[in-house]
């Protein structure tokens, strides 16, 4: 892939997390990828990364991811990303979030996401919401 095939790429993966459908960022990914966040267990195959994708949706309606840029992580892609969005769904208080993290992406051979490893600053995304 290309840096501006990858920079497409990033847009289009920030697009489906963007769209308030998860089936948009499980299509991002191979029938039997997966992803995990901050070092967590990670989430295998469609229905299950919907769930992840599901679950960020529900807790903030309004969310919205942007492609900060894409970079080279060995034989994977960082894709570096921008979270805004208002803690509003269930359970929520109304705070807003605004942080930024990364995924390391590696990539099928059709180009598909088969793992994705995203980390973001939890400590700081706590303290955004309130949460100690």
């Amino acid at each position: 892939m290309t840096d501006s095939e990858a920079n497409d790429f990033g847009e289009r993966y920030a697009a489906a997390w963007s769209s308030g459908n998860p089936g948009q960022v499980s299509a991002m990914f191979v029938p039997d990828g997966s992803i995990a966040i901050n070092g967590g267990p990670p989430a295998h195959g469609t229905a299950a990364v919907s769930s992840v994708a599901q679950s960020w949706m529900d807790a903030f309606p309004d969310l919205r991811i942007t492609c900060e840029r894409m970079g080279r992580e060995d034989h994977a892609w960082k894709w570096f990303w921008r979270m805004r969005g208002t803690f509003s769904g269930p359970g929520g208080n109304g705070r807003r979030v605004d942080i930024r993290g990364w995924e390391v992406l590696t990539l099928a051979a059709d180009g598909r996401i088969q793992h994705a490893d995203g980390h973001y600053n939890q400590a700081e995304y706590n303290h955004q919401l309130g949460i100690r």
